[in-house]
């Protein structure tokens, strides 16, 4: 369901979508090949199970809920990882396309706090304090990179590349066409995606700035890269 749900998604924005069956060999090929604009690409799936979706974020899916709730960054996460070395084999930019059937818990994918932690990792407040004088520094932001999709600490807790065979997570509410997906790209992977391919969607990246130890994120519409 969650294929078929993607396919007509990607067929609806003007995409030639194919199965991708590899018949020559024994090695597990994506779900779908597809090209729109002269563009090639990958697209493969990975759906979030309700009762993940459940466990993940503590967000009922049977009925109305207003306590808190866990982001589903994780799970999102778990679902990329596992397709790394499926991907390696692709000759064309490759989309994971990440989705799950739980209504309430999609919704989190147009949230653009909860979405940049997959570009960023979690983020949390910090402040410096002098142990002679008790002073304080103003507060500002951190992260150790998890969840993070697309970036890992290196042995110096710098950001570093991850998982480049994957060029983007789609992020889709399967069932909910009123939902447009959105796409993180992964700056450094091994094939970029090109965002003229499916220019309706919303684009989220992260800039690394390593001289300031800052991330910046960026989103824009496809239309305009």
């Amino acid at each position: 369901m969650a294929e078929a749900s993607v396919r007509r998604r990607l067929q609806g924005f003007g995409v030639s979508v194919e199965p991708n069956e590899d018949l020559d060999t024994r090695q597990k090929a994506s779900d779908f090949k597809c090209v729109r604009n002269g563009i090639d690409f990958y697209v493969e799936v990975a759906c979030i199970r309700i009762a993940t979706a459940e466990k993940t974020t503590g967000i009922p899916n049977d009925r109305p809920y207003l306590g808190g709730f866990r982001p589903i960054t994780l799970a999102v996460f778990n679902k990329c990882i596992h397709k790394v070395r499926q991907s390696t084999t692709a000759d064309a930019p490759l989309l994971v396309a990440v989705g799950t059937w739980h209504g309430f818990v999609a919704m989190q994918f147009n949230q653009r706090p909860i979405v940049n932690m997959l570009l960023t990792g979690e983020t949390k407040m910090t402040w410096d304090i002098n142990i002679k004088t008790g002073e304080t520094s103003d507060t500002y932001l951190t992260t150790d990179f998890y969840p993070a999709i697309f970036l890992k600490p290196d042995d110096d807790m710098k950001p570093s590349p991850a998982r480049e065979p994957i060029s983007g997570a789609m992020l889709c509410a399967f069932g909910m066409p009123g939902i447009d997906p959105v796409v993180i790209l992964n700056a450094n992977a091994n094939r970029q995606f090109h965002p003229a391919a499916l220019p309706d969607l919303e684009y989220g990246s992260v800039i690394v700035d390593q001289a300031a130890q800052q991330l910046h994120v960026s989103w824009k519409q496809g239309a305009m890269t």
